[in-house]
């Protein structure tokens, strides 16, 4: 565990994970909520790209880690509730999976993934802030994900 895995203080140090692999390879590449958007509406994964060029240049791969879930938990009211658990404890890796593109493994898992210009970035992220689902719904039909572009898995906000 290092200082780097926390997201408030009273929580100190953990370590993160989640059940669902499709968000699991949105990590690879570092992101930070200045440049991208990782969630879930009506339980499709989906991973908003504010800076394309940001991605490219962070998706050199890595190792997606299979964990043991019994050491986790999770806070319903933090990060990605029930997507988003914690662990104080060191954890023993169950599996790793090499990966050589995070664009394709998380396309390849179902996440469906958008590339926006910064400015409908930065609108969807206000969107965001009032929880309003109905209208990141119709921004997102109305937006072709990577996932339409080459024809996998496609899965689409209802």
């Amino acid at each position: 565990m290092r200082s780097e895995s926390r997201r408030d203080d009273k929580e100190g140090d953990v370590v993160f994970a989640t059940p669902d692999i499709a968000l699991a390879g949105a990590f690879l590449t570092g992101f930070s909520d200045s440049w991208a958007n990782l969630g879930k509406i009506n339980g499709i994964p989906y991973f908003i790209i504010g800076d394309k060029e940001k991605f490219l240049e962070n998706d050199k791969g890595g190792a997606v880690y299979k964990l043991d879930s019994d050491y986790f938990d999770f806070d319903p009211e933090k990060g990605m509730g029930e997507d988003e658990w914690i662990s104080r404890s060191n954890i023993k890796p169950i599996e790793k999976i090499e990966v050589d593109s995070s664009l394709d493994f998380m396309i390849n898992q179902g996440l469906q993934i958008y590339f926006f210009e910064k400015d409908k970035f930065e609108e969807f992220k206000e969107i965001l802030k009032t929880g309003d689902t109905e209208k990141m719904i119709e921004i997102l039909k109305n937006k072709t994900s990577e996932n339409q572009k080459i024809g996998k898995n496609i899965k689409s906000f209802e």
